[in-house]
């Protein structure tokens, strides 16, 4: 195993279990204990984990971007639930557009089990989802970002400007204690602005893993938007900040 493909396997662990010892990933990953020492000092100084004696965990305030296929791995039952309250505001024959986060992947799939509509996207994992018929896809184009799985650059945001959907889905990097919404990079902050723009209900979708931390790049306050889904009740956390919005 190459050490990239090792240290993304090590990130979908710590994603999955929240907390690994060195010895339990040199077992999982057949490596030797020293091989994953270095391999978290690089993650480490790359933002992505925290480092402990005997251990290490995601870091949790990091604004570097987390693969895709590390964030897809995680928290999945908190998604779902997320997903399906989700797709309960949409309508037969709507136009969606849908991010490119793990938990839009997770809403496109509750959506095509029973929703004939429309989803314009640049999330290449529901672009090579197996869509059954009576959906119809519409891919922004842009420039791919193997890293987050997803296209990006001006060309991207072009579709979004020239369609009008009924509800624009988005997640992000966090939500800070003021209520602005924070993503990793700008180039994606700028994709969903397009999305934010040409929508007639904004979406936000967030679990509560999310709550209280900053990253890199501001998207927006909590108040630009109508939705907030979360597994769980956030109404009397946020609504003082923003009580225009409806809490799911």
């Amino acid at each position: 195993m190459f050490k990239n493909e090792r240290q993304n396997e090590i990130l979908k662990i710590l994603a999955a279990d929240g907390y690994a010892t060195v010895e339990k990933l040199s077992k999982l990953l057949y490596t030797s204990e020293s091989s994953i020492r270095r391999d978290l000092i690089d993650l480490e100084q790359d933002g992505m984990v925290m480092r402990s004696y005997g251990g290490v965990e995601l870091a949790k305030n990091s604004s570097r971007a987390v693969p895709f296929t590390s964030r897809l791995h995680r928290r999945i039952q908190e998604k779902k639930r997320i997903a399906e309250k989700a797709a309960e505001l949409v309508n037969e024959k709507d136009i969606v557009f849908l991010d490119q986060s793990s938990s839009a992947l997770f809403l496109a799939q509750e959506l095509v089990k029973t929703k004939k509509i429309t989803i314009v996207t640049n999330n290449i994992e529901i672009l090579s989802y197996d869509l059954p018929g009576g959906i119809s896809v519409f891919s922004s184009g842009g420039r791919v970002s193997s890293y987050r799985r997803c296209l990006i650059g001006e060309d991207a945001g072009g579709i979004f400007q020239r369609i009008r959907a009924d509800f624009a889905f988005f997640s992000s990097k966090c939500i800070a204690p003021d209520g602005n919404i924070y993503d990793s990079t700008m180039e994606e902050v700028l994709v969903k602005e397009a999305m934010l723009k040409n929508t007639a209900k904004k979406v936000f979708l967030c679990d509560s893993d999310k709550f209280d931390q900053y990253a890199g790049f501001r998207q927006c306050a909590l108040s630009d938007v109508d939705y907030m889904v979360s597994e769980i009740d956030c109404r009397e956390k946020y609504q003082h900040l923003a009580p225009n919005v409806t809490f799911l």
